[in-house]
């Protein structure tokens, strides 16, 4: 009888790394998956580096608190890797020995030990919505009567008109945008494979018309990406480094007609900026939170760029709508103060 061949440990957390990222494609977007590739990559390069190979690897070891913490240190201080950074290289080898050990109990104390380290601290930057004047100057850069000038419109139209991640963006297809009726609006996957349907403002639909009547001719296929691959084709998405270097390209022209624009325009401005102004108009966070698809209010109130005073009124209407809806306790003025903090269902 064969004996069974003894799998090191190395390729045994290998294969376990690999079900973790087919289980990651089925629910997280292609950025995310390539930041975990990314993190994982480094930290077996500095574990090479450190001597560790095939025959001699350990995760008790090579996962250990300590090691993780050299890592850290050492993507800080040699590799100059900022705080920000660090910390979600840190987050991404959490994630992936969270999932191992849910598999394996024995790589369970490996992963409560790494949550207990402390990510570094830092100054988190305040990112601004685009001003109004700003934003005219950006959507009349491109030449709307050049086909690549139309696609940069569209792109930027789409963004700020559904303030929809940039990811999202990207795998939209034909089918999923419904242009016709009173109600106008595009179907979005979003994070954890969140659906919800985004309201399509009137210029926007007229933008998309004529958009796909240029890229995707008379009779489209449904299952076409709105915004496809200049090399690949239709059936596949048009890059998030293409979408980055296009933003780029009409931030350097703009620039030149306003020194005030910044050159560093990226797709989440959009986001942003769409989310502040509509906040502006009136609009509740309620109803803003849903349009961005955030699980939080709290998030939302983050999000918004708008002033202490808007933002206090809004919680003052919060709190209001919130205050409507709670019902009194008793229900005559006789009930003494016993009475008022007993349990809800002892009360009548």
């Amino acid at each position: 009888m064969k004996k069974e061949p003894v799998i090191c440990e190395a390729k045994q957390m290998a294969r376990l790394y690999w079900r973790w990222i087919k289980e990651c494609e089925k629910a997280k977007s292609p950025h995310t998956i390539r930041a975990y590739k990314v993190s994982i990559r480094i930290y077996m390069e500095y574990m090479k580096a450190k001597g560790k190979s095939l025959t001699n690897f350990e995760s008790e070891d090579s996962f250990s608190r300590d090691t993780i913490l050299q890592w850290l240190n050492w993507l800080k201080d040699e590799k100059g890797c900022s705080p920000e950074t660090c910390n979600n290289r840190l987050s991404h080898i959490r994630t992936f020995l969270e999932y191992i050990s849910d598999r394996d109990l024995k790589y369970a104390h490996i992963y409560l030990d790494a949550i207990s380290i402390k990510p570094f601290r830092y100054i988190k930057k305040k990112q601004y919505a685009i001003p109004e004047n700003e934003l005219t100057i950006l959507m009349q850069t491109p030449d709307p009567n050049s086909r690549s000038g139309c696609l940069d419109i569209m792109i930027m139209s789409f963004l700020y008109g559904t303030a929809v991640r940039m990811g999202e963006m990207r795998m939209v297809q034909v089918k999923d945008l419904h242009l016709t009726g009173d109600d106008r609006y595009v179907h979005i996957v979003g994070k954890g494979n969140k659906e919800r349907l985004v309201h399509l403002p009137e210029k926007i639909v007229k933008n998309l018309r004529n958009y796909i009547s240029l890229f995707h001719g008379i009779e489209p296929e449904g299952e076409s990406f709105l915004f496809y691959s200049r090399v690949k084709g239709k059936g596949f998405p048009i890059t998030e480094a293409a979408i980055d270097k296009r933003l780029k390209n009409i931030a350097k022209k703009a620039n030149e007609k306003d020194p005030n624009i910044s050159l560093n325009l990226h797709a989440h401005q959009f986001r942003r900026t769409r989310a502040t102004d509509l906040s502006s108009d009136g609009m509740n966070p309620f109803q803003i939170a849903n349009m961005l698809g955030h699980a939080n209010l709290s998030t939302t109130m983050k999000y918004v760029d708008v002033s202490i005073e808007k933002k206090t009124k809004d919680l003052m209407a919060i709190e209001s709508a919130k205050a409507r809806l709670v019902k009194p306790l008793w229900h005559n003025k006789d009930v003494d103060l016993v009475d008022l903090f007993k349990d809800v269902t002892t009360i009548k």
